[in-house]
């Protein structure tokens, strides 16, 4: 305020009149909604929604000058998008209601301040810079709610990215952002000689886990696979999560289909290895497939690499499981030819 001009009395006597009917006020607004308990709850979302600009406006009235302060909704504006304990209630409410419920609040309060100017005999220019300043702070409400909301979108946004491409139960990367990175490291292939590998592993076991352990039991072991399989790998290379019992890890310079089976072999053992499951006495004994797919030569789609990596590890499930099958895929006819197959199996 500034100490050189004198404060008309008529807004302090405003304030307090005001100030005395912020229950009144809290109820009108809520009116239309009443048919929710959450709604007429002072304390909820509801209540600090209407509480906390009627709060700026009660405190411009007794302490602000109106040269001085023209604009009241500064703390309330920002205590509007963060109330106590740093949550939104945009997501509570919803934006219809919360534009509703600025307008109603315009209304009721710029009401109530001519009854009680009336009333009390305050003037006509302490009464306009009173209601100037009430929609003021329903515009600027509204102005924060739109900024909360862009905020709210955004961040869902990249929320729903990060779904389509991070595993929520293992945390490895979804079937998409392999597929993206495949696609990537086959369109390198025309710029340096060595070549990829993609190798599928299926837990053969899985089924038998879930009828036996129920569903915890199932992601308890899917999450162990994944993060030993995780383990095994390059900080470049990608695991991922490819289907209900199925990964997925894409490997980089590679040379051979013999290198390919080498590390299928040794992340089918590191992954067949006894898993701790809830409510199993003991470590639960699983076994996996392993299927992979070599590619040297630049042209491929990553879709059908994928499917002839997934195809090996079908054919060596169907052997009877426990078994690494690894193709390289032909220039032409990836899907169809394989100029080599290795078969591994562990010794009895």
């Amino acid at each position: 305020m500034r100490p050189d001009r004198e404060r008309d009395p008529g807004y302090a006597a405003l304030g307090e009149a005001l100030a005395a009917r912020s229950e009144e006020i809290l109820r009108e607004c809520q009116h239309p909604y009443v048919g929710a308990a959450a709604a007429s709850s002072p304390g909820g979302p509801l209540g600090q929604e209407m509480s906390l600009p009627t709060q700026s406006i009660v405190r411009w009235l007794r302490t602000a000058h109106p040269a001085a302060d023209p604009a009241p909704h500064g703390a309330a504006h920002e205590a509007h998008c963060r109330p106590p304990g740093g949550r939104s209630d945009v997501t509570l409410l919803g934006v219809t209601r919360l534009v509703e419920l600025a307008l109603r609040w315009d209304e009721v309060v710029s009401r109530m301040l001519s009854e009680e100017a009336e009333r009390l005999g305050v003037g006509p220019s302490v009464l306009h810079a009173a209601t100037s300043a009430v929609s003021d702070t329903s515009r600027a409400t509204l102005i924060e709610l739109a900024e909360c909301c862009d905020a709210e979108l955004e961040s869902l946004h990249h929320r729903l990215a990060d779904l389509a491409r991070r595993d929520p139960l293992t945390g490895l990367a979804t079937r998409a952002a392999l597929l993206d990175q495949l696609d990537l490291a086959l369109a390198r292939l025309s710029r340096q000689p060595d070549g990829i590998a993609l190798i599928v592993v299926g837990i053969d076991d899985l089924a038998t886990v879930n009828e036996r352990y129920g569903r915890p039991g199932a992601d308890a072991v899917l999450v162990e696979v994944g993060s030993r399989l995780r383990g095994r790998v390059r900080p470049g290379d990608l695991v991922a999560r490819i289907g209900h019992d199925e990964l997925a890890i894409l490997f980089e310079d590679l040379i051979s289909p013999a290198e390919a089976e080498r590390r299928a072999v040794g992340l089918r053992a590191s992954a067949a290895a006894p898993v701790p499951v809830p409510a199993a006495i003991s470590p639960v004994r699983i076994t996996v497939s392993a299927g992979g797919a070599t590619v040297r030569l630049p042209g491929k789609r990553p879709e059908d690499v994928l499917a002839q990596a997934g195809s090996a590890m079908s054919s060596a499930r169907q052997a009877g499981g426990d078994r690494v099958n690894v193709v390289e895929v032909d220039r032409g006819r990836p899907l169809v030819v394989a100029e080599r197959t290795i078969g591994w199996k562990p010794e009895s």
